[in-house]
């Protein structure tokens, strides 16, 4: 067996046997080398994936040498946590008016007009004496499936 294949299916074994929690902890600096310059990632994660996309599609878009690998590492990374923060949201039972532009992308006045409709209205709640609005994620999620024109 190619002692590169034997290397690789060791990593990988490794890599499968870690938990979430260690994967976390531990440095695992994999790299390439890409036109005689070695890239070197912190992890092979969920931002690793994304940054190495956004590699491949700059090489096939532009064609050239002049690729800025730290800017193109720091928007997986921007990107990444940005699904974090809205993975983390939207796993609340209950979101705010800005929660729901952040996940939706529906500006407040957008939610105001949806909210105030007799028929069809967007479902919220609202605190005693006009107070702070919420909404049920599972009531929103079943309101956009029923209401096509809202997305």
């Amino acid at each position: 067996m190619d002692k590169e294949l034997l290397e690789v299916q060791k990593y990988k074994k490794f890599i499968s046997e870690l938990g979430q929690e260690t994967k976390k902890i531990i440095s695992i600096e994999p790299s390439f080398i890409y036109k005689g310059k070695r890239i070197r990632l912190d992890f092979v994660s969920q931002s690793d994936k994304i940054f190495l996309e956004k590699i491949f599609k700059e090489i096939e878009d532009n064609k050239n040498d002049n690729i800025n690998f730290d800017k193109l590492k720091d928007e997986a990374i921007k990107e990444y946590t940005t699904a974090q923060e809205i993975e983390k949201i939207q796993a609340k039972k209950y979101i705010t008016v800005k929660e729901f532009t952040e996940i939706y992308n529906y500006s407040s006045d957008w939610q105001k007009n949806r909210r105030s409709r007799i028929h069809d209205h967007l479902p919220y709640q609202q605190t005693k004496n006009g107070g702070k609005i919420t909404y049920v994620v599972s009531e929103i999620e079943t309101w956009f499936q029923n209401n096509n024109s809202g997305r």
